[in-house]
């Protein structure tokens, strides 16, 4: 909540899964409490196999996602999680890359969007 109100974040994407619902208005009520009117939430399911997702994207988010060069010292546990994880194997943290693959995910589909909209006028 504090993050969020921080770098006010205009939308706040959760993936409703697994009682991310609950985990939402959690967060909502925390940067209510923080006086953050700026932030709205938007949940959603997530049905489709997680790694499958990340490894169908693996070469978009390597390719579109950038971080600043101290980034592996700043976010340690995150490098880490992203740096090991594998294909194939036990991966006892898949978070940080299952959501990378969800930004790319988003972006991709709002870009697409966008495209088609523009395709549209361009019809009209």
């Amino acid at each position: 909540a504090k993050m969020l109100t921080l770098n006010q974040v205009e939308i706040a994407n959760i993936e409703s899964n697994n009682g991310g619902r609950g985990f939402a208005r959690n967060v909502e009520r925390n940067v209510r409490t923080l006086r953050n009117t700026t932030t709205s939430f938007n949940t959603f399911t997530q049905t489709q196999n997680k790694q499958v997702r990340i490894f169908s994207h693996s070469a978009e988010v390597q390719n579109l996602i950038f971080f600043p060069t101290d980034w592996e010292t700043r976010w340690r546990e995150f490098a880490n999680d992203i740096k090991g994880y594998r294909k194939e194997g036990r991966n006892n943290h898949d978070d940080a890359p299952d959501a990378l693959t969800g930004m790319v995910e988003f972006f991709g589909n709002s870009r697409e969007s966008e495209i088609l909209d523009e395709m549209e006028n361009d019809f009209q």
